[in-house]
């Protein structure tokens, strides 16, 4: 984490650089903490809006990443994109860091028998109806497969931030962070 992070100012000290020599007086720092701004507003925004509809959070953020990104708004300039690659990476690397600390090896060893046919049909289901339904819509059959195979990594930090987030208990909400 804390290579991250210094990989992160390197690489601000660097697009800083960069900007100053090929315009001096550049205000190119500037600009990417003002798209910070732009997407910690964004995201305060689409939290506050997920309370408001009653959406898990993490759906209004995912939302407003889409709106805001390349596929809808395209409203992030792309050559911040290089220098907010290591946050993207450190938010990652604080998503499965918290992802870790749910893991109930206790469970696994009390439900293994069901808890692995359980989440290998779970595993198969995601890919057919992710990779089915995105064909469907119109993508290619290869864009479409690989969707399939990329909510297989999303959907357990999703469901684990939705269980967590509705405050969920009970048998069924146990199996299910033992599957995930």
């Amino acid at each position: 984490m804390i290579d991250t992070i210094g990989t992160l100012l390197l690489g601000a000290a660097d697009a800083s650089a960069v900007a100053s020599e090929s315009h001096p007086g550049s205000t190119e720092m500037v600009h990417i903490a003002t798209t910070l701004g732009m997407l910690l507003t964004a995201s305060l925004l689409a939290g506050l809006a997920s309370e408001f509809l009653r959406l898990p959070k993490v759906t209004a953020y995912l939302i407003a990443g889409l709106l805001l990104g390349p596929s809808f708004g395209d409203v992030i300039p792309h050559e911040h994109h290089l220098v907010l690659e290591p946050l993207t990476k450190l938010a990652m690397a604080l998503v499965l860091f918290y992802l870790g600390t749910l893991f109930p090896f206790d469970q696994i060893r009390r439900i293994s028998r069901r808890a692995i046919p359980l989440s290998f049909g779970e595993l198969v289901f995601t890919v057919i109806l992710v990779t089915v339904g995105t064909y469907l819509l119109g993508m290619s059959a290869a864009q479409a497969a690989l969707l399939g195979t990329l909510a297989i990594a999303t959907a357990p930090a999703t469901t684990m931030f939705v269980l967590r987030e509705t405050n969920a208990e009970g048998p069924v909400t146990s199996l299910t962070g033992t599957l995930v």
